[in-house]
């Protein structure tokens, strides 16, 4: 059921400030969610009223479309189940700035369906609203139990983030907790590796909201701080965790740089050195990140510059876990907005925007380095990526 909201001004102005300075979430979690064996890797795409599939062949290093879904909405954000049997997108009004101005509520759902594992094709099988304004983000914890949801323009009409349980079916029932603002603009909710904790990096507030998680109810209590701090004007986006448990590094939007935190025993994050910049010093256009992932290995962080375009690659120091940029790869289009790595570390798709086109690289798991095997081909509008292995 979608919950139809009264607008006001206030949020209207809102979407006219993000439409100028922001974009909205991009990524399922490629490198997050557990993998499993198997031999055959899917790569799912969401954009602008499309959810398609691609087979990956490691062997030849090529692409290949199987299927696909069409929507009246944007596909913004994806998860899957740790048995593989499930999928999770959350689906959004396209043109949210026509549907405002013509007196109409803003939609979001999120969407399940069954994967069938012998095509990797998607059958919806249920959705139901996200609880909030532009939804975002969505990943599944580590027991397979709950979906948390972050709401974009939750905290104006709705909640900022949703926690509803999952059933043996794939569903999701009633939240067992709505957060009605972590801060301005939740951009991202994502679970330690350990899964006591949950961070919320709000982009317009400067912060990464902390909580401990309760792996049996599903409830989210804030941390002492509650908050950790963010350099003003950074535009804290996304962030992912070094496979160590220690670290997670932080994709600040408005500054093009990345952040390196050590999660502290309880949970609580302290800086480790000074924030390292994903785009040339000499660079003097616009900075805008997007999407961040660590390399499974540990060595190595990608980070997204959409006006660059180019994906920077960092190398992380094994002792501190400070970062170093080494390069940045060139996307072979405009607006790299999300990207995805398989479970293995050894190959990576792009998907650039504003020029609807994937391209597929071979890493070089001993330097981090990209080698372009296949593209750019065409993808209307990628917004978002996740590889699956059939078994």
């Amino acid at each position: 059921m979608v919950t139809r909201h009264s607008r006001s001004t206030v949020v209207l102005a809102a979407l006219a400030v993000a439409a100028v300075a922001v974009s909205c979430s991009s990524d399922p979690e490629s490198t997050t969610d557990p993998a499993r064996e198997g031999t055959r890797p899917m790569l799912y795409v969401g954009g602008e009223g499309n959810i398609n599939w691609y087979s990956l062949d490691e062997k030849a290093g090529t692409l290949e479309k199987k299927g696909g879904l069409t929507y009246p909405h944007a596909a913004t954000f994806f998860a899957k189940s740790a048995d593989g049997k499930f999928f999770y997108a959350l689906l959004r009004t396209i043109n949210e700035m026509a549907q405002t101005m013509a007196g109409k509520a803003l939609e979001g759902f999120v969407a399940t369906y069954t994967i069938d594992q012998g095509t990797g094709a998607l059958t919806e099988i249920g959705r139901r609203s996200s609880e909030g304004d532009r939804p975002t983000y969505i990943t599944i914890d580590k027991t397979g139990k709950f979906a948390l949801v972050a709401n974009n323009l939750g905290h104006m009409v709705g909640n900022s983030i949703t926690v509803f349980p999952i059933a043996s079916d794939g569903l999701l029932g009633e939240p067992v907790q709505k957060i009605k603002m972590t801060g301005i603009r939740a951009h991202q909710v994502r679970v330690s590796l350990d899964n006591k904790f949950v961070y919320v990096p709000n982009i317009d507030s400067d912060d990464i909201s902390q909580y401990a998680f309760d792996a049996k109810t599903g409830q989210l209590t804030p941390l002492d701080p509650p908050a950790a701090t963010v350099d003003k004007m950074f535009g804290p986006r996304h962030l992912d965790f070094h496979p160590n448990g220690k670290w997670l590094y932080l994709s600040n939007e408005y500054a093009a740089n990345v952040t390196a935190y050590s999660i502290n025993a309880n949970g609580t994050l302290t800086q480790i050195g000074g924030a390292v910049s994903g785009v040339p010093a000499d660079f003097t256009m616009r900075k805008w990140q997007s999407e961040i992932r660590v390399a499974p290995s540990g060595r190595f962080v990608y980070a997204g510059e959409r006006v660059h375009e180019t994906l920077a690659i960092f190398e992380v120091n094994q002792s501190n876990g400070e970062l170093t940029l080494k390069h940045n790869e060139p996307t072979l289009g405009k607006t790299p907005r999300n990207f995805a790595l398989t479970s293995n570390g050894r190959f990576l798709v792009v998907g650039n925007q504003e020029s609807s086109s994937l391209v597929l690289y071979r890493v070089n798991t001993g330097n981090g380095m990209l080698e372009k095997l296949a593209g750019p081909m065409e993808q209307s509008t990628p917004y978002v990526h996740l590889f699956h292995t059939l078994p």
